[in-house]
């Protein structure tokens, strides 16, 4: 009987997999449900495809391959039979999951449900985690009942071991036998779960589960959402009635049970036993042995081969060498380093530590540019590992998916967006905007007011932009064509072009003689009825035919004031369509998935991380608001006018979609040239001008209006305005060595675009 495995089941199979993940006392034979779970889903995509799956990304394999060669080490070197065995053993382990993960890549690029169902997964897991520590301790605590021996160790018989005592102290440690393995666990859940009550209770977790290494963790990513994401004109917080009843009843039934109880008197020697493990003067031999590990890296190196040294002593066998120089843990089949970085080096070596660590390090910090939450994952992990051991399988199973969302242009935080989704053309049963398809002249408005702003331009250029504007769907467009005092216009051609298309709504308001770019935008929003307006210039293109619908979609249900898209930036000079990646604008698009205050405007006035004018969507009111105030002192920057609105605290959202096809380095801003340097130095000073005349709305506006008052030298204005906002040499930082790039795309994709009318 042929076996064929419907997605949704094969969701619910990926959905299980990652609940049990980190439950390592459910073990069967020794060997966990996890790793079982992972064999029965290659099994059925292996009938199911009839072909194994394969990661293409070289970073990926070369892990594994290295993985490999460090098996092939631990074989050929003179460690004892169990450690041989133990690194083949773990070399089979990692390539089962390695194969796991590559079907589940496959699965994510075809299903938009897979990732909401892994997340889904681990969301579940993290729960029941959460709730298990306390269930732990108040039954150890408050009635001397280990419940995790009872059910898996005496009556079950899964395994020997399912408790963590140390020192003849019990600590609860979830449905694991350590409570460091959960150490990772933690941090994620603090960063998928906003809801207040279930962050107090990972907190309340990390303090009472004994293990320093968790709480470093929970507190440094604690710290780390603090400052991304809790705006810093927050007058204080605001809490419903039923909230505070809710809190007050907490504090007087959990005040009853902690005195009636000896679970008070518990949980204060618990904290002040991790605070001397932190900060105490005597420390205990679990924490000098982690830190003696890093120096007797070096001593392991001066008795290792040079195969040893590069390609490891195994997975899963680097403590082999301290039992020979010590004589610790004989005992032992093997054992492994309780710290990732000295684990790594010696068990995969320094070839497999660095490949590894890149890994790593891409997700913190490429994670960053799309969404600054994988550095609030990574960047606590990471630091977990400077005195733990958290590389645990099920941990690099989620990095392996952390990684993959940003090969695949998805975020694993927010997995209901999925490439497919924003690829497919809009249905009747798609949420619409107000004006669904295109109207005939003498209906009602249209909805978008696509502004085609010409001077001088190249005919072909312009039939490219009007090309891409006139085959938008799904939504009511009006076309305005500004022309800036050209010397040859391209009226009869325009109309000509638009009459074959069959569109008919279209206005020229173009300018008798040249007066900036600025002049000839308002000229245009004088006659715009849409209630956005969208700027192109020729030689620029709208990305594909839905591009307005979705992007309108997007800013009437985030009701947006402002909005900007990803542009894909390209050039024909050479002869050749070429597709560029250059440093983005804004360098920090992660910023603006909320537009949180403080950061958007000290980045965007401060650190001057402007957008893309090319990629901008804008109410048309506001727009031309704006410009009204700009005409006669600003000439060519109209993009400035977004400056006013950061400082106006405008609802600024990025729609996080390819939009634009933008030709690089012909525009006033990436031309390079000296001339329009200076030119676009005097319009931005002429709009701080403007904006120095503006009522602030808040701290930071009248901040940034005393520091535009202030008339000291360039050195000294440089000085106080980091004085006035610190985090400016941060963002200033961040753009430099973390700065996003701009999109990639296929050179055919461009072509296609490019190809002749």
């Amino acid at each position: 009987m042929k076996l064929r495995a419907s997605t949704v089941r094969l969701n619910w199979l990926v959905c299980l997999m990652m609940i049990l993940s980190s439950m390592v006392v459910l073990q069967f034979s020794g060997r966990t449900a996890f790793l079982f779970v992972q064999v029965i889903f290659c099994g059925i995509m292996l009938v199911n495809r009839k072909s194994l799956s394969f990661f293409t990304d070289p970073a990926v394999n070369l892990i594994f391959v290295e993985l490999i060669l460090c098996a092939v080490s631990a074989c050929i070197g003179d460690m004892r039979y169990s450690y041989k065995k133990a690194a083949v053993v773990m070399t089979v382990y990692a390539l089962i999951l390695y194969f796991a993960a590559a079907y589940l890549q496959s699965m994510m690029k075809k299903d938009p449900k897979t990732l909401p169902a892994f997340i889904k997964g681990i969301r579940i897991m993290c729960l029941v985690q959460l709730a298990w520590i306390p269930l732990q301790f108040v039954l150890y605590k408050g009635f001397h009942i280990d419940i995790n021996k009872k059910i898996f160790v005496e009556t079950l018989h899964l395994l020997e071991n399912a408790s963590f005592i140390r020192s003849w102290v019990y600590y609860p440690s979830g449905l694991t036998w350590h409570s460091a393995v959960l150490a990772p666990t933690l941090v994620l859940a603090f960063v998928l779960f906003k809801n207040p009550y279930i962050r107090a209770l990972i907190l309340v977790d990390a303090l009472i589960c004994g293990n320093s290494t968790t709480l470093i963790g929970v507190v440094l990513c604690a710290a780390l959402c603090f400052l991304i994401w809790i705006p810093s004109d927050t007058r204080g917080l605001r809490f419903k009635h039923t909230t505070l009843v809710s809190l007050v009843l907490i504090a007087v039934v959990g005040g009853v049970v902690l005195l009636k109880s000896n679970i008070l008197e518990s949980l204060i020697n618990s904290i002040t036993y991790l605070y001397q493990r932190l900060f105490g003067n005597t420390g205990d031999a679990s924490t000098e042995a982690h830190i003696g590990y890093y120096l007797d890296y070096f001593k392991i190196i001066k008795t290792s081969s040079p195969i040893q040294i590069l390609f490891g002593y195994g997975e899963g066998c680097s403590g082999y060498p301290i039992t020979v120089m010590y004589n610790r843990y004989t005992e032992l089949g093997n054992w492994s380093i309780e710290s990732d970085i000295v684990n790594l080096l010696v068990s995969r070596g320094i070839l497999g530590f660095v490949l590894y660590y890149y890994f790593l390090f891409y997700i913190a910090f490429a994670g960053f540019r799309r969404d600054p939450r994988y550095f609030a994952v990574m960047f606590p992990v990471l630091v977990q590992g400077l005195g733990y051991n958290v590389q645990w399988d099920y941990v690099f199973f989620i990095e392996l998916v952390m990684y993959m969302t940003l090969k695949l242009d998805m975020n694993f935080f927010e997995p209901e967006k999925h490439p497919l989704l924003e690829k497919e053309a809009p249905t009747e049963e798609h949420k619409k905007p107000a004006v669904a398809a295109a109207a005939p002249a003498g209906e009602p408005a249209p909805l978008v007011s696509v502004l085609l702003l010409t001077y001088n331009a190249d005919w072909n250029k312009l039939a490219l932009t009007l090309r891409s504007v006139l085959q938008q769907k799904h939504i009511a467009f009006e076309l305005i064509i500004a022309d800036d005092g050209s010397k040859v216009r391209w009226d009869d051609k325009i109309r000509e072009y638009c009459e074959a298309q069959g569109f008919t709504r279209y206005t020229f308001a173009n300018s008798p003689e040249n007066g900036g770019t600025c002049r000839n935008v308002y000229n245009g929003l004088t006659v715009a009825k849409g209630r956005y307006t969208k700027a192109i210039s020729p030689g620029d293109m709208l990305y594909e035919p839905t591009t307005l619908y979705r992007w309108v979609s997007f800013m009437q249900e985030q009701g947006c004031d402002v909005s900007f898209a990803d542009a894909v930036y390209y050039n024909t000079e050479t002869g050749m369509p070429m597709v560029l990646q250059i440093p983005a604008a804004p360098r920090q698009p992660g910023l603006y998935r909320h537009c949180h205050r403080r950061s958007v405007f000290v980045d965007y006035l401060l650190a001057n991380d402007s957008l893309s004018g090319a990629a901008v969507m804008m109410d048309t009111a506001l727009m031309r608001s704006y410009l009204e105030k700009m005409l006669g002192k600003v000439i060519f920057a109209e993009d400035y006018m977004i400056r006013i609105a950061v400082y106006e605290n405008k609802k600024l959202l990025r729609h996080p979609c390819k939009a634009v096809w933008y030709e690089y380095g012909t525009g006033v801003s990436t031309a390079k040239l000296e001339k329009w340097a200076a030119l676009l130095k005097k319009d931005f000073d002429a709009c701080n001008d403007i904006i120095a005349q503006l009522p602030p709305c808040d701290r930071l506006g009248r901040l940034y209006a005393k520091y535009l008052q202030y008339t000291g030298s360039d050195s000294k204005r440089k000085l106080y305005k980091c004085l006035l906002f610190p985090d400016l040499i941060y963002w200033r930082l961040v753009n430099r060595f973390f700065g996003a790039k701009s999109p990639s795309e296929r050179v055919s994709v461009l072509e296609d675009a490019l190809k002749d009318l």
